[in-house]
């Protein structure tokens, strides 16, 4: 296996690790609610959830430098 192929394994990898992790924080939320009886999710809609909060905190990583610098006035031009 190529240097490359190793890299964009690790990235594969590594976005796996972080949609999973979205995915039990939104479980972690539901169980929680749940016993507290707030509200009753089905297990779809909180992989669902955990999907759409990977998304959003992958977007927010990726491009909050950029969206950070235009806010300020430091951006490209």
């Amino acid at each position: 296996m190529t240097k490359e192929n190793k890299d964009v394994l690790v990235k594969r990898f590594k976005s796996l690790l972080w949609r999973l992790g979205a995915i039990i924080a939104i479980e972690g939320v539901g169980f929680i609610a749940n016993n507290l009886g707030l509200f009753d999710l089905p297990p779809a809609m909180v992989v669902f959830l955990g999907l759409m909060l990977a998304e959003v905190t992958k977007y927010l990583n990726v491009n909050l430098p950029e969206l950070k610098a235009n806010a300020l006035g430091k951006g490209k031009k």
